[in-house]
């Protein structure tokens, strides 16, 4: 069995591999401001679930193709009911410029919700003279 490190460097290794070689297939990125480009979220995807019992963290890992980005704030959503609720897991007071590859880890155990539940994160990310809002798809967190 693979160590949680061990698990999450495989996966850089298979992300960077990816932002190298473009006939890998591009990684999904939902992104609600229409003239923001060049970030990907590469992980997690749909196909996502995490035990909270086997795993403590959870990673956020974005994809930069841009040169002078700056990621702001990071936050885990969740739907509850009609509401769509959200935690800010990571700000930053001086705009962190980002690196080809940027990983945020989330304390699974700071979520006060019944699980399972679903989630998606939400990246804010300063891109020259327009601020864009990255989300990854939804994945499933269980108990």
């Amino acid at each position: 069995m693979f160590s949680n490190l061990t698990a999450f460097v495989l996966c850089i290794l298979v992300i960077i591999g990816g932002l190298v070689n473009p006939s890998a297939g591009a990684p999904h990125l939902v992104t609600r401001d229409t003239g923001c480009q060049g970030v990907d979220v590469l992980y997690p995807s749909a196909s996502t679930v995490v035990h909270r019992s086997e795993e403590q963290t959870i990673y956020l890992i974005l994809g930069s193709r841009i040169e002078n980005a700056s990621l702001s704030e990071v936050s885990i959503v969740r739907k509850e009911d009609e509401k769509t609720l959200s935690m800010v897991v990571w700000t930053s007071d001086e705009k962190d410029q980002m690196s080809k590859i940027t990983a945020i880890q989330q304390d699974l155990n700071r979520l006060n919700t019944t699980l399972p539940n679903h989630f998606w994160f939400r990246a804010n990310v300063d891109q020259g003279d327009q601020s864009c809002q990255y989300e990854s798809e939804i994945f499933e967190i269980t108990e």
